[in-house]
């Protein structure tokens, strides 16, 4: 991309409607694991001076309020993605910005957990009325799957070490910049194009307009980089697993399932 970091404030994120329909075929794309990314290592984001701190190991972690079964307490994902988010740490430097991610690659532990567990007694309690099925749906939107019998075929994205969640900071004070939702909330503001969709039908205010551009920024920032963005998600990102393969139109994916237990950071 030619455009200069400024230029990406002003940049709008397109309509992603047509990107959620496609990212439901991702599981079809086959992973190549003859590919040289394919048994390529995980690395730790501290020891390549990226900053985050993994969210589902921590108790403060809204709504959860727990550390979640199966966490770990480190920052992983695949050397490829450490060294984009080091190309976007440089462009960021300059005014005075960083990444700062919240989750890497996530054991199937954790997303049995959330998805199973955590979500279903939390849709039960705000849906008392909503059929399981109905449940089941809603979930789909935010959460992958997990088929334990085809790991190897159709992984979870966090699985691969190949998807993140992340925001940016300032580098001075640490502080994280307005995002407009909180983190891992199931909400329609948390769709990367709300605010850009809500332009549409209203004047924004002062504060959704810095949200907009805000948002504007890491999407383009991640997109010079080749990453691809869950729709309604404006944290997670991807490179080399499925759903990247599919929004990007490659025959396969690189990155495929990775057991916790024999990964050394």
């Amino acid at each position: 991309m030619s455009s200069s970091i400024e230029d990406f404030y002003s940049k709008k994120i397109p309509n992603l409607n047509k990107v959620r329909a496609k990212k439901k075929e991702a599981k079809k794309v086959p992973i190549n694991s003859w590919s040289s990314f394919y048994k390529e290592r995980l690395k730790d984001i501290k020891k390549s001076g990226l900053a985050g701190e993994n969210y589902y190991y921590r108790k403060n972690n809204p709504p959860y309020f727990q550390k979640i079964p199966g966490s770990i307490p480190y920052l992983l994902l695949r050397e490829s993605l450490v060294e984009k988010l080091k190309n976007i740490n440089k462009k960021l430097e300059k005014i005075g910005l960083e990444v700062y991610l919240f989750d890497g690659y996530r054991p199937i532990a954790v997303q049995q957990y959330i998805r199973d567990v955590w979500l279903m007694a939390y849709f039960k309690k705000q849906k008392p009325f909503w059929q399981k099925e109905k449940i089941k749906k809603e979930i789909n939107k935010y959460w992958a799957k997990v088929n334990l019998n085809a790991l190897a075929k159709t992984p979870p994205p966090h699985s691969t070490g190949g998807a993140l969640d992340l925001t940016l900071r300032k580098i001075k004070t640490g502080d994280l910049i307005t995002m407009g939702s909180q983190f891992d909330i199931l909400k329609e503001n948390a769709f990367t194009d709300y605010f850009e969709n809500l332009r549409a039908k209203k004047k924004l205010s002062f504060y959704e307009i810095e949200v907009m551009e805000n948002r504007r920024l890491l999407y383009w920032l991640m997109a010079s980089e080749g990453f691809t963005n869950n729709p309604n998600e404006w944290w997670h990102y991807s490179w080399g697993e499925q759903v990247w393969a599919k929004l990007k139109n490659k025959r396969n994916a690189f990155y495929s399932y990775l057991d916790i237990n024999n990964l050394k950071a």
